[in-house]
């Protein structure tokens, strides 16, 4: 195949590059099963690229189970949230496989993060789309009551640490 015309943009350069090795690709896949082979015509190239944008397209998405693993998470967590309305699959794949958006992920990972702080599922359905004076109040109060948390946490720690003295005290 020979492209007379000589192509200044890069972009088009790349776009061009790609349709032609996916076409490329799908007729060298056609020879090895003995499939009559087609003509590349301009329906061809648009599919192709169509193709190719949608693959591009689609690098952002990623699938329950790969979101699972990155999150460290079980599909269960987010199926919950899904339930209760905090979150939604963008799209599914050819497979049927539900897929995530950027948004989605951050938006799982926002919720994560409020979990950790100690917020409920109910509290965080609150949170979650409130506006920022909302959020940062609630943040503060939550804040406090993990600071008074690690306060008591402290003092546990310390009795612990003064009954093993005593024990072994008592020991010599």
């Amino acid at each position: 195949m020979v492209i007379t015309k000589k192509i200044k943009s890069d972009a088009l350069k790349t776009s061009l590059f790609c349709v032609l090795r996916f076409a490329k690709k799908s007729i060298s896949q056609n020879r090895q099963k003995n499939v009559p082979q087609k003509v590349l015509t301009a329906r061809c190239v648009q599919f192709y690229r169509e193709k190719e944008e949608s693959v591009m397209s689609s690098k952002n998405l990623k699938t329950l189970q790969e979101l699972c693993c990155e999150l460290k998470v079980t599909r269960r967590v987010i199926q919950g949230y899904e339930k209760a309305g905090l979150v939604s699959a963008t799209n599914r794949n050819k497979y049927g496989h539900l897929l995530y958006d950027e948004k989605s992920q951050q938006r799982i990972k926002q919720i994560r993060l409020y979990q950790r702080l100690g917020f409920s599922i109910r509290k965080i359905m609150e949170l979650i789309d409130a506006p920022v004076p909302i959020v940062r109040d609630a943040l503060e109060k939550q804040m406090e009551h993990l600071q008074e948390e690690r306060e008591n946490m402290d003092m546990l720690i310390s009795m612990v640490h003064e009954l093993i003295r005593d024990m072994e005290e008592k020991l010599k």
